[in-house]
């Protein structure tokens, strides 16, 4: 794997470019802002537009070259503004914004077929024009919008078939910017932090499972033996609710740099007769999609898949048993395509027809039971030291006794534990805003009293 690395120190070139170019008369930005924003916005506003422009001109100039027939450039902006669009004004992007995900801001949409620097000058003009035409909007409000437009518009292109080939190639070579990696034109950065092995605690054995199973995913077109051999067809996990079972599934798919999709039997289930069966082959036939435009697997999370996959002949509607057909059926070879891997979770594993444990179906079953004395430790660690990274507050954690938050802690999941530490966050920052006691930072005293108060609610 090769890492194209753009430095800080390459960065801040390209910066003092993109601030001469703000600067061009054609454009205008800056006096446009002059009479609408405050000295504050204006600073922030140019400050994130520089960002940004600095960004696309660095990530183009490093990747133009890596195809021919002028593929590099269209590849190259449409990843470059998938990148700055999230750390360029993040503070003023709308998280999860849907409302410009049909690919429209004021009419216009991004040719990233263009050559460089033709999608730069335009990106420039639309900002400059919606300044000049939607006065009754304010400055954080249409650049917000113009940033929104962005992302969705690179995450429409960097999803068409066009870049299937190029999001394998970003697999094995990914860009490290300012010190981050980015080889995956689906993951944000707010998200990448969230999928890290080191934020999973506990179930150490499972960990490594599931680690080995995206190494594996990660070399799948090396050569040596066919993705069927290498990989399991599927992958059950079974424990009780809120032992971490869907947050490792997540992570191993984000490590492993494939496609995945996450669903229940309330995301196909459907009253006509046959739909719920079409709907759940037509998540196979999408997975299997995605290995034949490139990628080396694609994966399907099933969560409570006992729902699915019950036993059959047990009094059930015959609409049921079809949908343990088709789940077999699929499992046997999603539209003879190997690479589609199907990870399953349950806390009912003993209601689980029969027929899809068999090897070659969902042929490895891992359990994830109650975490033990050493697991919850773990967790506990894992979670503060997460939330001491995430807060700008130093210091976040005073001296923990690890011990003692694990003799009060016995039964308890990851999820319990989770949310232990978020109300122990909350409270204590309540307290604060309202003036009882000063910031402090967190300690032992603080999780025992949350444990308390959160086994007396729970009946414990």
């Amino acid at each position: 794997m090769t890492e194209i690395t753009i430095t800080a120190e390459a960065l801040s070139r390209k910066r003092a470019t993109c601030r001469s170019r703000l600067n061009e008369a054609r454009f205008q930005i800056p006096s446009k802002l002059g009479d609408k924003a405050s000295a504050e916005t204006r600073r922030h506003v140019l400050g994130s537009l520089e960002e940004y422009l600095a960004t696309q001109e660095s990530v183009w100039s490093s990747l133009s070259h890596v195809f021919s027939n002028g593929l590099g450039s269209e590849f190259s902006q449409v990843y470059a503004t998938h990148i700055a669009a999230g750390s360029g004004l993040e503070e003023l992007c709308e998280t999860g914004s849907t409302v410009f995900a049909a690919n429209f801001f004021y009419g216009n949409k991004i040719n990233f077929a263009n050559t460089y620097p033709q999608p730069f000058n335009h990106l420039l003009s639309v900002y400059s024009e919606a300044l000049d035409m939607r006065t009754e909007k304010g400055v954080e409000q249409l650049t917000r919008e113009f940033f929104d437009w962005m992302k969705a518009e690179a995450a429409m292109a960097a999803d068409s078939d066009r870049f299937a080939k190029f999001r394998v190639y970003l697999e094995k070579n990914p860009l490290v910017l300012n010190g981050r990696v980015h080889k995956d034109l689906g993951v944000r950065p707010a998200e990448s932090t969230a999928l890290l092995w080191e934020d999973i605690g506990g179930y150490n054995e499972v960990k490594r499972k599931f680690q080995e199973f995206a190494v594996m995913i990660q070399h799948l077109d090396d050569g040596y033996a066919p993705p069927d051999v290498l990989l399991p067809k599927g992958i059950l996990l079974s424990g009780p609710p809120g032992t971490g079972k869907t947050t490792l599934a997540k992570t191993m798919c984000y490590q492993a740099g494939v496609p995945f999709e996450i669903f229940s039997a309330a995301d196909i289930g459907s009253s006509y007769v046959n739909q719920t069966s079409l709907n759940l082959q037509a998540k196979f036939d999408k997975a299997a999609q995605k290995v034949r435009d490139g990628f080396p697997a694609s994966i399907l999370f099933i969560d409570e898949i006992d729902i699915i996959a019950q036993n059959r002949y047990q009094g059930h509607s015959k609409e049921d048993d079809k949908l343990v057909v088709a789940l077999n059926v699929n499992m046997d070879g999603a539209r003879k395509v190997d690479g589609v891997l199907v990870i399953g979770a349950t806390n009912k594993l003993e209601t689980i027809d029969s027929a899809i444990l068999r090897p070659g179906r969902l042929s490895e079953i891992i359990e994830m039971g109650y975490p033990d004395d050493k697991a919850i430790r773990s967790i506990y660690e894992v979670t503060l030291r997460k939330r001491a990274r995430q807060s700008s507050f130093e210091p976040f954690l005073g001296d923990i006794d690890y011990s003692a938050l694990t003799g009060r802690s016995q039964g308890f999941t990851g999820a319990d534990i989770n949310e232990i530490v978020s109300r122990t966050i909350r409270h204590k920052y309540l307290l604060h805003v309202q003036g009882q006691q000063p910031l402090t930072p967190i300690t032992t005293q603080d999780l025992c009293a949350q444990i308390a108060a959160y086994s007396q609610q729970r009946g414990g």
